[in-house]
């Protein structure tokens, strides 16, 4: 269902309406071209598996329960302002352009894999770092 609300997005943003839209909505649709919602909506499957593993008994609904409550929306609407604050809506268009070049196309084709590899070592290392605070913390009494 998600899915389908993404790709109605994406169609009603890439339409020819295009100039007559507003710097959020603009935004927005750089935000989906640039694929961060598929990645992290990957980072969100790997945090949650992450816990699965710790958790193990915990019944598996649980854990599917929990992933389809967390809105990627919300993020991305965190991000929004973020991204109005620091670019200029022509900024943006030109983005949106470089987006759509074929050189964009390619980035966006190898960036998922790439950024994959980097958000799972990112979350090993977080998960080796939180055990590492925990044992000092258990080292001194807490």
């Amino acid at each position: 269902m998600k899915k389908l609300f993404y790709l109605l997005l994406f169609c009603v943003l890439s339409s020819p309406i295009y100039s007559q839209t507003s710097k959020t909505d603009k935004i927005r649709q750089l935000i989906f071209l640039t694929g961060a919602p598929k990645l992290g909506a990957e980072a969100i499957k790997n945090t949650i598996e992450v816990y699965r593993k710790t958790y193990s008994s915990i019944e598996a609904q649980f854990w599917h329960d929990l992933y389809k409550e967390i809105q990627l929306d919300e993020l991305i609407e965190l991000v929004v302002p973020v991204f109005d604050q620091y670019y200029s809506e022509e900024q943006i268009d030109q983005l949106i352009d470089s987006y759509r070049q074929p050189s964009g196309s390619k980035r966006n084709a190898i960036a998922p894999p790439v950024n994959q590899e980097i958000i799972k070592l990112g979350m090993e290392w977080s998960q080796k770092m939180k055990e590492k605070v925990l044992e000092k913390l258990r080292e001194r009494g807490f």
